[in-house]
């Protein structure tokens, strides 16, 4: 289940990420328009399978991978360590204790096992990467097509050439 907190959390930080790239000039019509509500809720639920999935698997985080990684972010540093004050103080400015805090990062951290296990089997070939470039970058403008009706007169599919189409 997704919790209503959890979508308005998800909501308020799609929010916030937009509000910094179009600064004062994010609205109420540009976020219909990126329709972001929307994508809150799929990444929630993106969010949710893959922790399932991870959950199926055995996929866990230490108590030290989670240490290690909070030790890492640069907002909770001063002079470049850790200051156990000004994490308390950032996470209080963002209305967040550090249990919360830390569980995200725990779903997180696993999120990222998760996506590293799957891209680690993947293998592409610079030929398979050049199509699917040619095939996202190729644009082609149609505004109408031509055809000759009586081209297609002797065209007598089966039930089974139906069911295959």
């Amino acid at each position: 289940p997704i919790t209503i907190k959890e979508y308005q959390q998800a909501y308020k930080a799609m929010v916030d990420q937009m509000r910094a790239r179009f600064g004062k000039n994010l609205n109420d019509d540009i976020l219909k328009a990126l329709n972001v509500k929307q994508q809150a809720l799929e990444s929630l639920i993106e969010q949710k399978i893959i922790l399932t999935e991870a959950d199926k698997l055995g996929i866990t985080v230490s108590k030290k991978e989670l240490q290690k990684n909070l030790l890492s972010i640069k907002a909770f540093q001063k002079n470049g360590k850790f200051n156990l004050a000004l994490y308390k103080k950032v996470l209080s400015l963002n209305s967040l204790n550090p249990e919360i805090f830390e569980q995200n990062q725990v779903h997180s951290l696993i999120q990222q096992k998760v996506r590293d296990l799957v891209l680690s089997t993947v293998n592409v070939s610079d030929l398979e990467a050049k199509a699917w470039y040619l095939f996202q970058n190729t644009k082609i403008a149609v505004d109408y097509l031509l055809f000759n009706p009586n081209d297609y007169v002797d065209i007598h599919p089966d039930e089974n050439q139906i069911k295959k189409f």
